[in-house]
């Protein structure tokens, strides 16, 4: 297989008992230390994705995205754009598009669709107007979970970056924030208090 891998497993046994009763949850209070409480969700998640790690990593694939692995030279070049806040275009139905500060969405019924652009309408439904602040909060969130991690600029504040480090959850490298192994299970809570 030369292509991407996502790492997918089914719960075990008995997994939706035991995680309502021992939720992930977690808790930013500002402007003290994250206190984070990791329940049987993140464990599992953890551990599920390891048993695809190595066989995986023993036949060549590289994890470069928390959710994606593939071998050198065969990465997602369309993910890695997206991630890291570049423009692209998106064609057909319920198709998805960011030019400079907009971010669109075509008409999803493909009837629909087709009508509006053969009579030389628009088929966008849904604009959004994108703020620099919103660009730097997804890119932040998004290229968090890449190997590359975010450029420490992306950060408004350093405040969140010591407790985070010394909890486990990043490591800084080359002027930028990488999430460790621990860090991935919590890439949104670790995204949301760099924020």
């Amino acid at each position: 297989c030369d292509g991407q891998v996502r790492c997918r497993s089914e719960a075990p046994r008995g997994f939706e008992r035991h995680s309502r009763q021992k939720p992930l949850h977690w808790q930013v209070i500002p402007p003290g230390p994250v206190l984070w409480t990791v329940g049987l969700a993140v464990r599992w998640l953890l551990q599920s994705c390891e048993r695809w790690q190595s066989p995986l990593e023993g036949r060549g694939f590289q994890q470069y995205e928390i959710s994606n692995y593939a071998r050198p030279g065969f990465e997602s070049l369309h993910n890695q754009a997206y991630w890291a806040g570049a423009d692209y275009l998106g064609l057909g139905p319920g198709a998805v598009s960011t030019l400079d500060n907009e971010r669109s969405t075509s008409l999803p019924d493909t009837a629909a669709y087709v009508k509006a652009a053969l009579g030389g309408f628009d088929t966008r439904r849904d604009i959004e107007i994108l703020s620099e602040e919103d660009k730097r909060l997804e890119r932040l969130a998004l290229q968090l979970r890449t190997r590359e991690g975010i450029p420490l600029e992306l950060i408004s504040s350093p405040n969140p970056v010591a407790s985070l480090t010394h909890q486990g959850l990043i490591i800084e490298k080359n002027g930028r924030l990488q999430l460790t192994r621990d860090g991935k299970a919590l890439a949104d809570p670790v995204a949301a208090a760099l924020v």
